[in-house]
């Protein structure tokens, strides 16, 4: 049970940086200076709950001996890590004012789903030391994509009252997206290729059109395209947006869609 106390104390530091945060963003309108100190607790206490999330990944590793990344629980929580250190990273960027205050309610919705699923550990199916690169791989990939529809999805707001907002502005959103995606996708193209390998290992065939396989590979896909027009398509910005959110849609199909509503050799993850 020590994993499950670690993990819920690192959810409890999370909204305790978000309502720091908040009560940064409220007084840096009125005293920058005492501001300044609210924000460094924010700062802290995102560390921390991060820190405290690696301790829950660690005694979770030691008691079941795998790593956890075999239920749908220990995804969740595999996710919102990535998730955590992407925005301490992108707020020490500061490429976005108040990036934290605007990602952090969504890791602590994606958290609180892990309430309502059966956190006892799971069952290692086909292990092999590919697994061990694979499965991170994939979710890393996934949280990277998560970040930046969340980012995508500010921008589509900010494009729809673009007397309000300044081009420099919607540029800064626009690259900061393509950004994460890029490094999400290479997570994603190691993830595909490290798991053929681990397939052949387990199944006796680099593919094998597997649901999984073939929802990764249209994912893959999807992203390359808007990869693609990013940097040779740079004036249908708006486009590529609404292109990025469809794309994500592919990503629900390939992690949830595939895991509960279709059979194949990836329905036990």
């Amino acid at each position: 049970m020590i994993d499950i106390v670690l993990f819920c104390t690192a959810g409890l530091l999370y909204v305790l940086s978000l309502m720091f945060f908040l009560a940064f963003f409220l007084k840096s309108k009125n005293n920058k200076e005492e501001a300044k100190g609210v924000e460094k607790i924010a700062l802290y206490l995102l560390w921390f709950g991060a820190l405290i999330q690696i301790a829950y990944l660690l005694a979770r590793f030691a008691l079941n001996k795998y790593f956890p990344v075999m239920t749908l629980f220990e995804v969740i929580a595999f996710i919102t890590l990535i998730f955590a250190f992407g925005i301490i990273y992108l707020g020490r960027k500061e490429v976005i004012k108040n990036i934290e205050l605007k990602l952090l309610p969504f890791l602590l919705i994606l958290m609180s789903l892990t309430f309502f699923m059966d956190y006892t550990p799971g069952v290692v199916s086909f292990s092999n030391l590919w697994l061990i690169f694979h499965v991170p791989f994939g979710l890393g990939s996934y949280g990277g994509f998560i970040v930046s529809t969340i980012i995508a999805a500010i921008y589509f707001v900010k494009y729809l009252r673009n007397k309000r907002e300044s081009k420099e502005s919607l540029e800064t959103y626009y690259n900061l997206i393509f950004k994460i995606i890029k490094i999400s996708f290479i997570l994603l193209t190691l993830c595909i290729v490290t798991g053929a390998i681990w397939a052949y290992f387990a199944w006796g065939s680099f593919w094998g059109w597997d649901s999984k396989e073939t929802w990764s590979l249209l994912t893959w896909i999807s992203y390359l395209i808007s990869i693609i027009l990013y940097n040779f398509n740079s004036k249908r910005k708006f486009l590529n947006i609404l292109l990025v959110l469809l794309s994500f849609f592919v990503v629900v199909i390939t992690f949830i869609g595939v895991n509960y509503f279709m059979f194949g050799l990836h329905s036990y993850i």
